[in-house]
């Protein structure tokens, strides 16, 4: 019988017939177009999980200690696709856990910055469920030799709401929350979030965001022939007169400048 895939990371119920009960996190913005490695990997007796966004996939990953963890780079925005790749590779509560990447994209850059940071495997193209599965159980392999590593449950618990945050703000860049709003949606008291982060990041939260927010920005200056009023839009600026501002404040010149000496 065909389970039930949930929007968010949930536990696989079931009969598991793998006798190492491997744990597997599979991160998917669109679970349907991975049912059937799902089936093909149930049917084998692994455990899974399933997230569809980055602050899911990373609360698993930190919380349950998956074996093995899957992202699906297909119909990821560009720039979410290494905000979780790169958390759960300098995060110490996750940097020991071995990453698969699935891309239809055979992008050399892509794959060299996943593969030069950390990643097992980038499997692109026109990959098969028999493939993925066969380099998954190599790498599971590897992995129980390995072992892994813990920290101290007050660090643990510190470090995940930090990375929590990072990966939340980054998924929200044009609709950024007020903090009582993040510290709703993360379940942390707002005074204790804002003191959290402050203290690992030497920064306050918002400060942090508005970094986040310029640094796409430059991105999108440079890569894309959006308008400088539709990026300010896209990083949630109310007006191009604060968003000129503000870049201007950060980088010493106006956006219009900067995307002249990127030309």
């Amino acid at each position: 019988m065909n389970p039930t895939y949930k929007s968010i990371w949930c536990e696989r119920t079931g009969n598991y017939i793998n006798s190492n009960n491997q744990h597997i996190l599979i991160v998917s913005v669109c679970q349907s177009s991975l049912s059937a490695l799902y089936d093909s990997l149930e049917a084998q007796g692994f455990h899974l999980s399933i997230a569809q966004n980055n602050v899911k996939g990373y609360e698993c990953a930190a919380t349950q200690c998956p074996n093995l963890i899957v992202l699906d780079f297909n119909l990821t925005e560009s720039r979410n696709r290494f905000e979780l790749f790169d958390i759960l590779r300098s995060s110490l509560l996750t940097k020991y856990i071995p990453i698969i990447i699935l891309s239809k994209s055979s992008d050399l850059q892509t794959r060299l910055h996943a593969l030069q940071h950390g990643a097992v495997d980038f499997i692109y193209g026109q990959y098969t469920i028999e493939e993925i599965v066969a380099r998954m159980n190599i790498h599971l392999s590897y992995a129980r030799q390995k072992g892994h590593q813990t920290l101290p449950l007050q660090k643990e618990n510190r470090e995940a709401t930090i990375n929590r945050i990072k990966l939340y703000l980054s998924e929200h860049l044009n609709d950024p929350p007020t903090l009582d709003q993040l510290a709703s949606e993360l379940g942390v008291h707002k005074k204790k979030l804002a003191r959290v982060f402050q203290a690992h990041m030497h920064e306050t939260i918002y400060e942090y965001l508005s970094r986040l927010r310029l640094d796409y920005s430059q991105v999108l200056l440079k890569e894309t022939q959006l308008s400088i009023t539709d990026i300010a839009e896209e990083i949630g600026f109310t007006s191009l007169s604060a968003f000129t501002s503000s870049f201007r404040k950060q980088y010493g010149m106006p956006p219009t400048v900067f995307r002249k000496t990127m030309s």
